[in-house]
């Protein structure tokens, strides 16, 4: 359909007020919502009690696994690892470049840090508060500031905190095995609703977590991304990264709906709402302006 065509930026512009948001929302939903699409979902009993919520799971195709073992002894091998989370391809389908999850809960904290480690992550951006309308968003997966935790075989250290815009902290976190350290830098942005959207005076903040997520993928240090389930505000802002991207080049052509549908490839149900799905519109017209290309 027309909708699914790349256009060059200054015909993207001129038509993007004609487009039908909640049409081309359903059509996507239609062609990524299939019963082909239902068999690649993780349905294992075992693991059901990892996720969050019984109906978001991830694909098996592209289900995140430890790539290296662990430098000490670890219970969990290969093959009885587990995480809701699904590697997501670069914008020029530079293979696992993020990394999309939900967000932990307290028997997945272990699986989360072990899911850090072995992916060498060394950012984390989640954009989600502790609790949102009364119900529980995501389990704090880190320490207080000055102290440490023991998950599993990885001990976790908060270094510091800093609210570096308004809503949103940076957190300096260390992770440590027997014989290695690393440093995290974790993003955590308090100010974006489950199921919801931001005005255009946030922009600017979705584009900022935009360009170090995708400077953190670049050098393969693969950036975690998440919400509570890991769909919704984590596959919105997955496109920003890749329009973000895309239109580091002024010659780009572009097309929302197709990055869309690729996201929903990766990951099940990624952008849940016609609202969030016009949202990256807003972003890409913005982006647009602040560039300059018009």
């Amino acid at each position: 359909m027309q909708f699914e065509r790349a256009q060059p930026i200054e015909e993207f512009v001129k038509t993007v007020q004609k487009r039908n948001y909640e049409y081309e929302f359903q059509y996507l939903r239609q062609n990524t919502e299939t019963a082909q699409h239902e068999k690649y979902l993780v349905k294992d009993v075992q693991v059901q009690k990892l996720n969050r919520y019984s109906n978001i799971l991830p694909f098996s195709h592209s289900i995140v696994k430890p790539e290296v073992q662990s430098p000490n002894k670890l219970i969990m091998s290969k093959d009885k690892f587990y995480i809701n989370a699904n590697y997501i391809r670069g914008i020029n389908n530079v293979e696992k470049q993020y990394i999309a999850t939900q967000g932990p809960i307290p028997e997945s904290i272990i699986d989360f840090w072990h899911m850090v480690w072995t992916n060498n992550v060394q950012v984390v951006i989640m954009l989600c508060n502790f609790f949102d309308k009364g119900r529980v968003q995501c389990e704090k997966y880190w320490p207080k500031t000055g102290q440490k935790a023991q998950f599993g075989p990885y001990e976790v250290q908060s270094i510091s905190q800093e609210e570096i815009l308004k809503s949103i902290f940076q957190h300096k976190i260390i992770i440590k095995t027997q014989v290695e350290y690393r440093e995290i830098i974790h993003y955590q942005w308090t100010n974006w609703n489950d199921f919801g959207v931001v005005g255009n005076d946030e922009l600017r903040i979705l584009d900022m977590l935009a360009d170090i997520s995708n400077k953190a993928g670049m050098q393969n240090k693969r950036p975690v991304i998440h919400c509570s389930a890991g769909v919704g505000r984590t596959g919105t802002f997955l496109a920003i990264c890749h329009i973000k991207q895309l239109l580091i080049n002024n010659k780009a052509k572009i097309s929302i709906f197709s990055i869309v549908r690729r996201l929903r490839e990766q990951r099940a149900l990624m952008i849940q709402t016609p609202e969030q799905y016009q949202m990256l519109y807003r972003y890409t017209l913005w982006l647009i302006q602040n560039l300059k290309y018009i």
